[in-house]
């Protein structure tokens, strides 16, 4: 997705609490990050016929101060899952949690450098 010098993408999470997936516009700004500007819900369908769950970005990755989070929960934290690359909504409070793509338990870390996946499902 580009357009008048913006470089920007969709990836797909999974909400923690109903297993859903929603996607979120990711935009490359001036600071060298990706930042998380919304998310949105989705079906299925529409998911993997506008690509979306092939996308991959990498790189630091930040919330823009326009992102509201899962459009289920509205949790505005996420993890990122090592073993799978997806992303998942994360309520900020526990300390791990089951990445609902894969079932591998999310440690909360922080970092400044991720790689994430759209979502092949």
């Amino acid at each position: 997705m580009r357009g008048k010098g913006v470089e920007a993408t969709v990836i797909v999470a999974k909400c923690c609490k109903t297993g859903k997936l929603y996607d979120n516009r990711v935009e490359k700004k001036s600071d060298g990050k990706w930042h998380f500007t919304w998310s949105f819900k989705l079906n299925q369908d529409i998911i993997k016929k506008e690509g979306y769950d092939k996308s991959t970005i990498v790189g630091a990755m930040v919330n823009d101060d326009s992102y509201k989070g899962c459009p289920y929960c509205g949790n505005s934290d996420w993890l990122h899952c090592d073993v799978c690359g997806k992303m998942n909504c994360y309520d900020g409070e526990r300390k791990n949690q089951v990445c609902g793509w894969c079932n591998t338990y999310l440690y909360v870390y922080e970092t400044e450098h991720y790689k994430l996946k759209g979502g092949e499902f």
